[in-house]
């Protein structure tokens, strides 16, 4: 079992103060602010994520960035409604980013707005988002409402994209095999077994491959 020792502890300790003086020192900026919300959300303060995130947007209102995690923030604490806000304003600002139309469909899918999820998903889909879990959540949405063939295509393209995407290829077995069609759900727990071999989730699935 490795273990620090004094001097590391030091130097990290060292290092880290350095780090954050410089952040606080920058952080009349715009890019500054972002960097210290940044550091914040990522090891979990949550409180000074969104203070110096807001505070980033004051002296630059352009700073999309600060709004998709500010959204992540307000999302994570159940307030849907000021997250909703953040990304409406960011694609006002940005409507050409397929990210934000990415994100928004999700969080309308969190709060049962299909019809505008499936607007966002649309969107993002013709901005030409590319992202394995783009085409997971979006096919596993068009499944959920119905919409099996648009699923198919989706699936199809993300498979194409991402042969070797683990969560892919899981969402794709399934759907393949509610759809009857088993070549194509085989091919998929094929690639799943070559990815992540014993995950115990993934059994079932395997146990098709034997028979």
């Amino acid at each position: 079992q490795s273990s620090f020792d004094q001097n590391q502890i030091a130097s990290f300790a060292s290092a880290h103060k350095e780090l954050m003086e410089f952040l606080h020192l920058q952080s009349d900026f715009a890019v500054g602010s972002v960097g210290l919300g940044d550091y914040y959300y990522k090891t979990g303060d949550n409180q000074n994520a969104e203070k110096y995130y807001l505070r980033s947007l004051k002296i630059d209102s352009l700073a999309n960035y600060a709004r998709i995690n500010l959204s992540s923030i307000y999302n994570s604490q159940g307030q849907n409604d000021k997250a909703l806000s953040s990304l409406n304003e960011a694609i006002k600002i940005d409507p050409e980013n397929p990210r934000l139309s990415y994100n928004l469909a999700l969080l309308y899918v969190e709060l049962g707005e299909n019809t505008k999820a499936l607007k966002y998903f649309d969107d993002a889909e013709k901005l030409k988002f590319d992202y394995d879990k783009f085409y997971y959540n979006y096919g596993l949405f068009l499944q959920q409402i119905g919409s099996n063939k648009k699923a198919e295509i989706i699936f199809n393209s993300g498979l194409k994209r991402y042969p070797y995407s683990e969560q892919l290829n899981y969402g794709a077995a399934y759907f393949f095999l509610k759809l009857n069609k088993k070549e194509s759900a085989i091919e998929c727990i094929r690639k799943l077994k070559q990815v992540n071999p014993t995950e115990q989730r993934y059994s079932e699935l395997f146990a098709l491959i034997k028979s």
